[in-house]
Formats: C-alpha cells, sequence, structure tokens
C-alpha cells in the first residue's frame, strides 16, 4: 500500500519516531530501582511469607524488564542499534536468562508476517487450537490439551518463562556466531548470580521455591498482556497473501485501559500502532493513534479496538468454540 509511506512520513514529521532518551531513562531508573529493592530485601525481610511477597513484586520487576528488553530489540530505546542491543542483553541475558538474538529471530519472524501459519512461530503453538482448522488437525496429546485448552491455559502461562530460558539454551548450542559466546555467557551468569543470591539469602530449599514463584507469576502476567494481542484475529493459512499493512492491521487487536495502568502493557496495548512503527518508543504511540486509525477508515482497513474485559470474553468464547471443533477433520 504506497499510502502506508505517506503515513509514515507524516509521523515521523510529527517527530513520534523519534528517540524518547528521558522517558527511558526515568523508566530504567525505576526498574532498576525496584529490583534493587527487591533483592536486597531478600536478606532484610522477617520470614518466608513475606519473602512470597517480595517473589511478586520480583515478578512485575522481571516482566517489566522482559517488555524494556522488547524495546531494546526492537531498536526504539536508542539511535544506536549497538546500545539497544547492549540494553537488550543486560535486560535479558544477564537479568532475565533469555537470549536476544533468539528474541530478535523468534520475533521478527512473527512481526513480518502475524498470525500466519508456517510463517509466524506464535501462530501453531501445538498444544492450543487457535482456529477451527487447527483444531481439525489436532490429535493425541496436542489434541488432548486443545480440547481442554481454557482449563490448560494457566498452566501453559505458568510454564511460559521456563519456556523461554529452554529455547535460548537451544539457540545458543544451535547457533555458529561470536554473538552466541557472549550471550551463552551472561545467560549463565544470570543463573549462577540468582541462585546463588537467593541460597545465600534464604538456604538452599526456600530459594529455589522462591525462584519459581517470580518465574510463574511473571509468566501469567506476560501471558495477560500478549494473549489479547492476536487471539481470535483472523488467523491465515501459509498460503493466503496480503499486503504489509493490511496484515500487521487487520490480525492485530488494541486494548483500550486507563491511561494510569498503560505502563502494565508496556505499550502492548496499542498492538496495531507498534505492528505499523516497530521502532516507535511506545510513549509515543497514543500520539500516532488518530492518525492510524484515519488511515485504516480512508482505506477500509478493520481498526480493532475493545475494552480489557470485552477482549478477554471475546477469547475465551472463541478459544471454547474452538476447542469444541478438535478432531472433527
Amino acid at each position: 500500500m504506497s499510502s502506508y509511506s505517506e503515513l509514515k512520513a507524516a509521523i515521523r514529521a510529527e517527530g513520534l519516531l523519534e528517540k524518547q532518551p528521558w522517558y527511558y531513562a526515568r523508566t530504567m531508573l525505576a526498574l532498576f530501582g525496584l529490583l534493587s529493592i527487591s533483592l536486597g530485601a531478600l536478606f532484610m525481610l522477617p520470614g518466608f511469607p513475606l519473602q512470597l511477597i517480595n517473589a511478586a513484586l520480583l515478578a512485575f520487576v522481571f516482566a517489566q524488564l522482559g517488555l524494556l528488553g522488547h524495546d531494546a530489540g526492537h531498536d526504539q530505546v536508542f539511535a544506536s542499534r549497538r546500545w539497544n542491543t547492549f540494553l537488550g542483553r543486560l535486560c535479558g541475558n544477564l537479568l532475565l536468562g533469555m537470549g536476544l538474538d533468539w528474541w530478535r529471530e523468534h520475533h521478527n519472524a512473527h512481526h513480518a508476517r502475524p498470525n500466519q501459519e508456517g510463517r509466524d512461530p506464535d501462530a501453531d503453538l501445538g498444544v492450543l487450537a487457535l482456529s477451527p482448522e487447527q483444531a481439525a488437525r489436532r490429535y493425541g496429546f496436542g489434541g488432548w490439551c486443545s480440547r481442554h485448552q481454557l482449563l490448560l491455559t494457566p498452566l501453559f502461562a505458568s510454564l511460559q518463562v521456563f519456556e523461554l530460558h529452554r529455547y535460548t539454551v537451544g539457540f545458543l548450542l544451535r547457533r555458529r556466531s561470536r554473538s552466541r559466546y557472549v550471550e551463552g555467557f551472561l545467560v549463565a551468569s544470570h543463573f549462577v548470580l540468582y541462585l546463588g543470591l537467593l541460597s545465600m539469602a534464604l538456604g538452599v530449599p526456600r530459594g529455589l521455591l522462591f525462584a519459581i514463584v517470580p518465574t510463574v507469576v511473571s509468566g501469567w502476567y506476560l501471558n495477560v498482556i500478549f494473549g489479547t494481542n492476536h487471539t481470535a484475529m483472523p488467523l491465515l493459512s501459509q498460503s493466503q497473501r496480503m499486503g504489509f499493512v493490511e496484515q500487521q492491521v487487520t490480525t492485530s487487536r488494541n486494548v483500550r485501559v486507563p491511561g494510569f495502568l498503560a505502563f502494565l502493557f508496556g505499550g502492548l496495548d496499542l498492538q496495531i500502532e507498534h505492528h505499523l512503527f516497530p521502532t516507535m518508543p511506545r510513549n509515543q504511540m497514543r500520539r500516532a493513534q488518530a492518525a492510524t486509525k484515519t488511515f485504516c477508515a480512508q482505506h477500509g482497513l478493520a481498526y480493532r479496538e475493545s475494552g480489557f474485559a470485552e477482549t478477554y470474553l471475546e477469547i475465551f468464547t472463541h478459544m471454547w468454540r474452538v476447542s469444541r471443533l478438535v478432531g472433527t477433520g
């Protein structure tokens, strides 16, 4: 769609693609401050029940660091790709134990062809059926999981961060590049330092128990955010063809949230704007919304936006209906 370049030029002319150093400096200061408080509390809070509250705080911090790493991976934070890579590896590899290079490869494939089977790695999850066509192809263990997907989704969400660790390790073992040694060292350092700190502060048994809580809770938190982006939106077959703009808009959904809660989503509540302008700093996306809506209306593109409760009602209804079709092909 040739006029997309005109929209992007207008967005750029308004300064919405310019980097936001002060915004991200405040964000980093707040997150690293909360991280320091949580880690310090490991040695100061009396009683393990209070430490579990601290673990919930750490889950929030970990998820927000993941969202900051997401922005760095999209080159939203700094003008220099080198500095974005540095921040992405700091947040991802060292602080979270998740590989930036793996994430960039995986996530860039998603952005290139969102919600398209065989092209978007997030469009076919194996144990979930996202469309009637997928449901008809599910048998065996995958079929059983898909048939009970509404009940099993919280379990799968709790395992999400563990899966990200597994994908990272597998990617680093397969990858043949100079950066894999840097990333591998940082990931190994994460587990040694994090588990070592927990063991020093709480002892080995309680330290391991503590480690599970932020991992599970941050998985739930991130799943709530990511689940609203493309689930129950059109899922394309591998052979279907759409133009860039049409596919980005048609397969994405925005979620209306109060301004004071928008930080919880890390900008991903504005999924359409994020997909059209992936390098745009998150605090600029709301300013781009009016121009994007006008553009979509002019070109007959369905701009999907709904409230949080409405979105999840739609998702639950869709996933339940699809689950009833498992194995009917």
